[in-house]
C-alpha cells in the first residue's frame, strides 16, 4: 500500500519518448515534403517558403512556416529570386577610347 500506482522509471522512459517523437516528427516530414513538392511544382517553381505555406495552410494543411522553410531547404528547393539581372554582355575593353577623344 505504500508505494504508489504508477511510478515511471524517468531514466528509461524519457529516452523512449524523445524517440517516438522524433519517429513521429520523421513521418510528418515526409508527409509534408510530397505536399510541399507539389505545391512548389504546380507553381512552376516560383513559390518560395512564405507562399507554399500560404498554400497549405489554404488547403487546410497546416503546418508552421519554419517548417516549410526547414523541410524546402532539406529538398533544394528555392522560389524565383528577385533583384539584380545578370549581365550576359560584357563590353571589349579595346573599344573603351571615346569617339569625342579620337579627333
Amino acid at each position: 500500500m505504500g508505494e504508489p500506482a504508477f511510478s515511471p522509471n524517468r531514466s528509461t522512459s524519457a529516452p523512449r519518448i524523445a524517440a517516438l517523437r522524433s519517429a513521429s516528427r520523421e513521418q510528418r516530414d515526409e508527409e509534408l515534403k510530397v505536399e510541399i513538392t507539389r505545391v512548389h511544382t504546380q507553381n512552376y517553381g516560383v513559390y518560395g517558403a512564405r507562399k507554399v505555406w500560404l498554400q497549405l495552410n489554404r488547403e487546410r494543411i497546416r503546418v508552421a512556416r519554419a517548417t516549410v522553410e526547414r523541410l524546402m531547404r532539406e529538398l533544394g528547393l528555392r522560389g524565383a529570386v528577385r533583384g539584380r539581372v545578370e549581365r550576359t554582355t560584357i563590353a571589349d575593353p579595346a573599344d573603351a577610347i571615346h569617339v569625342h577623344c579620337a579627333q
